[in-house]
């Protein structure tokens, strides 16, 4: 084998196991060689962070530059699989935008930015119109402006969290591929959620309209409070299996929960990640009334967990809704214990409201 010849191996060969190793290491192998000064800007993946805990010694400013250099100098168009990039330092919108841009282009496959920016994103047509992108997680902790039209055909697994949308005037076209999706936006103040209510609960409707398809669905008790605003226009999920509330949510929202239930008629597993709390303003069998009015059966629930419970009147209210109405349901399950059998439950319910147990918290539970 000639020397060029073998050149060319040695670099065809260090690019098909660049994967395997961490991206500070292949940008290293620049030093190694002129030929490779440049070399690892074709990488199919990259892993970055800039994390105040590294002890990094590079300040944002070289940081951000960094990738600048990395997408100038990477072939235009070459396919990227995979770009993931953190950071707990304040970044310039405009150069995140600018980079969304390029890789958007390159036939991404899987896309992961947590990121602080200095004001809000305006995320760029090629993204959410982007044919190959298969996973796409974003953590931007600003207000994202989303473009006019999204369309994600391979789209598998969908990630956005601490983000509220600004623009309402978006069009989301149906995900057919998309079988994950956690959810944890609009966590924003309580007077601006009231302010701007028609247009965030537009805002919510539209994005979870995309979401039909969905077999897994993660959600976060804000986004249901901002959904509460347009809760009638919820899309069927046929296939939706899996649903998990990441966290605690005001009783104005659960209408919107309920609908949920009523959306998904193959839903077999609900978990509860925080106690479902009350306000000493709220009153009244609130699960209890409201379920009775939307009809809700579970026809197909299976196990339900709750990981915290403090026996709040509403927290009782959702569980005797669904033992009276889930034909189908094999158990329930409260922080790390798990009762002997159904009826043990009614019996632990009836002689918590016979004590007047229901609104404290108990630890130890000697009923079942």
């Amino acid at each position: 084998m000639s020397e060029i010849g073998l050149a060319n191996y040695l670099t065809q060969l260090f690019i098909t196991f660049s994967h395997s190793f961490q991206t500070q290491t292949i940008v290293s192998t620049s030093i190694l060689s002129k030929r490779w000064r440049h070399i690892w800007t074709t990488m199919p993946s990259f892993d970055l962070a800039l994390l105040q805990g590294d002890h990094q010694e590079v300040d944002t400013k070289t940081f951000q530059n960094f990738i600048d250099r990395m997408l100038f100098l990477r072939p235009p168009l070459l396919k990227m699989v995979k770009f993931a990039l953190r950071s707990d330092q304040i970044f310039d919108s405009s150069k995140v935008h600018e980079w969304i841009l390029k890789i958007g282009k390159c036939n991404i496959e899987e896309l992961n930015l947590n990121l602080y920016l200095d004001k809000p994103l305006y995320v760029p047509n090629s993204l959410f119109n982007c044919e190959s992108l298969v996973e796409l997680r974003l953590h931007l902790h600003i207000s994202l402006h989303l473009p006019k039209c999204i369309s994600l055909p391979k789209l598998k697994f969908l990630q956005l969290s601490d983000m509220c949308f600004q623009a309402t005037d978006y069009t989301v076209s149906s995900f057919p591929s998309l079988e994950d999706v956690e959810i944890n936006c609009f966590n924003i103040g309580s007077d601006y959620l009231e302010t701007k209510a028609a247009q965030i609960g537009h805002a919510g409707r539209k994005l979870v309209g995309g979401f039909s398809n969905v077999r897994s669905l993660m959600i976060s008790g804000e986004t249901l409070e901002a959904l509460s605003f347009a809760y009638d226009d919820l899309p069927t999920f046929q296939n939706l299996i899996h649903m998990r509330v990441t966290s605690e949510f005001k009783s104005f929202a659960d209408k919107v929960l309920l609908k949920f239930f009523q959306s998904a008629p193959n839903l077999e597993t609900l978990v509860f990640d925080k106690e479902l709390a009350m306000s000493l303003s709220e009153s009244g069998n609130i699960f209890w009334m409201q379920g009775t009015a939307f009809e809700c059966p579970f026809p197909r629930l299976k196990s339900v967990h709750f990981k915290e419970i403090s026996w709040y009147l509403r927290e009782v209210d959702l569980i005797k809704l669904i033992l009276k109405n889930a034909e189908d349901l094999e158990m329930i399950t409260f922080k790390d214990f798990t009762p002997p059998s159904l009826p043990s439950i009614s019996r632990v319910l009836t002689a918590r409201e016979e004590f007047g147990m229901v609104m404290g918290a108990s630890e130890d539970d000697d009923y079942y």
